[in-house]
């Protein structure tokens, strides 16, 4: 059935006229479709120093484009290939270039040096390191160490640490818990003082274990959980072993956020920081070390509550943490 001039009705539609033509104009890159800017200017002013001045180029890089579109049209404005046209080719023969890949790959942890030196030894092959070591890309002779095949394996097993954003510190109770881990050392024994504080209300807790694994750690956040009056929203401590492996997913299963300070910044760590050299000044270093983990909690105990419920806090405006936390949070 024939239509109007120049289209044809076909059973799905109308067929534009020149259809094939209009399949092959080329779709230009950004910077091809830039430089034919030029181009048209050049076209309308026919004036190329106005051109350069208005476009910010140089004469003779418009020329070259401007003749590269002259010969080969708009498709000439691409850029093209900068491979070299004439590519040296090796002139070593291929019995020594498998030679160099089975001595290679009998010994990858070689380098080019132990292979040439083999070859003019073993073989009276004189190659050069360099050369060697071009075999060694052409042929693709590079493998990871097995020590870069673990340190791989590890970055994939490490947590994502997070940052806990700033105004977290001190917005409510329980907002961000800040925990850390001291040593306490007793007639030559080695104690580890599990220490967590509440950002906001200064309420502290402490543990102490004889380890300081994933499972100590743990068992610490079981026990600080039950201990605060508020629930325990965010928590973070440094990268510490204690604190990561099933510790850390045990937190994730309990909804709890587990952030990380940054490596060899205590200020981040500020308030749990401060708070165990007080433990220290205060309370540890006048006699009240034991030998043993069950006096050293018993302790700890009369610490918390001296700590919690009868010292003035200075940040406090001089009430005991537990006094800020009942006139302020407590639900009445």
């Amino acid at each position: 059935m024939k239509g109007s001039i120049g289209t044809t009705t076909a059973t799905y539609g109308v067929v534009l006229p020149h259809l094939r033509k209009l399949l092959t104009i080329p779709k230009l890159s950004k910077i091809a479709k830039h430089r034919l800017k030029w181009i048209d200017a050049y076209l309308r002013w026919r004036n190329a120093r106005k051109v350069c001045r208005h476009f910010g180029i140089s004469s003779r890089t418009f020329y070259r484009w401007y003749g590269r579109w002259q010969r080969l049209g708009v498709r000439g404005l691409e850029d093209q290939s900068r491979k070299p046209k004439r590519v040296r080719r090796s002139a070593i023969p291929w019995e020594t270039i498998a030679m160099v890949e089975r001595l290679r790959r009998a010994n990858p942890a070689w380098s080019k040096y132990k292979i040439a030196a083999i070859l003019k030894r073993d073989h009276d092959i004189h190659l050069s390191p360099s050369t060697v070591n071009r075999i060694f890309h052409r042929r693709s002779l590079f493998w990871p160490s097995p020590m870069t095949k673990h340190r791989q394996a590890m970055r994939n097993w490490q947590i994502k640490r997070r940052r806990a954003p700033y105004d977290l510190k001190g917005t409510a109770p329980g907002s961000l818990v800040e925990i850390d881990v001291k040593y306490l050392s007793v007639f030559s024994q080695t104690f580890y003082q599990f220490t967590a504080i509440d950002t906001c209300t200064r309420l502290k807790f402490i543990r102490i274990y004889s380890g300081r694994t994933a499972t100590c750690g743990q068992r610490f956040i079981e026990a600080m959980l039950s201990f605060y009056p508020f629930t325990i929203k965010h928590v973070q401590s440094d990268n510490g072993g204690e604190f990561l492996a099933q510790c850390h997913r045990w937190l994730e299963r309990q909804g709890i956020t587990h952030y990380f300070s940054q490596t060899k910044q205590p200020k981040q760590q500020g308030h749990v920081e401060r708070t165990i050299q007080s433990d220290e000044y205060e309370y540890w270093l006048w006699g009240n070390l034991t030998d043993t983990v069950e006096s050293l909690n018993q302790k700890a105990d009369e610490w918390l509550n001296k700590w919690n419920a009868y010292r003035p806090h200075q940040a406090l405006q001089y009430m005991t943490p537990m006094a800020y936390y009942q006139l302020n949070f407590a639900p009445v």
